[in-house]
């Protein structure tokens, strides 16, 4: 079957740039007796547009006629305001962020529709730093005894290939979600100090030949 090509239909209605919707919001506070009907007419004869100026179209743009007279003159000539997200990630890309920049529409979309970042499920904990410090200062003390060739690490890392998102976009603040699976490749690595005795790698799980390590050279 070929792709069918789509077809981009043509616009209906008049665009104007914003030096012409700030000349068209002029000229209505000029003639206050004109309606949107005259005026839609002046601006199709005015500016000569391909398709006539419909009367909603310039109700539309008196009633935002606040946001045009903000528009640098270096940007009158376009057809719509530049995005507030687009000026905001350029600033961010050449250091020139300022603070009490908002954090974008995301956050207001959120807070229109009332979905929220929760998180299903999570494990939290807590440890005393002076016991760290004070296990840290015991563990120099011994391994300084040895050579390093001759004091060893070893540390395992699991895969918890089964694991759904820890997080997700949801209407429902008290969303506890449900237990994560356990299911786990399990990786041992170990060294010596100076690394010239590198342990070889080890795997546990619950087959000999997991099945996401099927056929790779491990």
């Amino acid at each position: 079957l070929k792709p069918i090509a789509m077809v981009r239909r043509p616009s209906s209605y008049a665009r104007l740039t914003l030096s012409q919707k700030h000349k068209l919001c002029a000229k209505a506070a000029a003639e206050v007796a004109w309606n949107p009907s005259d005026l839609a007419t002046w601006t199709t004869q005015e500016f000569k547009t391909a398709t006539p100026v419909g009367r909603s179209t310039v109700r539309g743009i008196l009633k935002r006629k606040h946001k045009f007279d903000e528009v640098p003159e270096t940007q009158s000539n376009r057809k719509r305001r530049r995005s507030a997200d687009l000026v905001l990630s350029l600033a961010k890309i050449t250091g020139g962020v300022r603070e009490g920049t908002t954090r974008g529409w995301l956050y207001k979309f959120q807070q229109r529709t009332g979905l929220w970042f929760s998180l299903c499920h999570g494990e939290s904990g807590s440890l005393d730093e002076a016991i760290v410090t004070s296990g840290k200062q015991e563990l120099t003390k011994v391994v300084g005894q040895y050579h390093p060739r001759d004091v060893y690490n070893m540390d395992d890392s699991s895969f918890f290939y089964r694991r759904e998102p820890r997080g997700t976009l949801t209407t429902d603040k008290g969303d506890k979600g449900k237990k994560q699976s356990k299911v786990r490749v399990t990786v041992c690595v170990g060294s010596n100090a100076d690394g010239s005795d590198r342990l070889p790698v080890h795997f546990i799980g619950k087959s000999i030949v997991p099945r996401p390590l099927k056929d790779r050279n491990v």
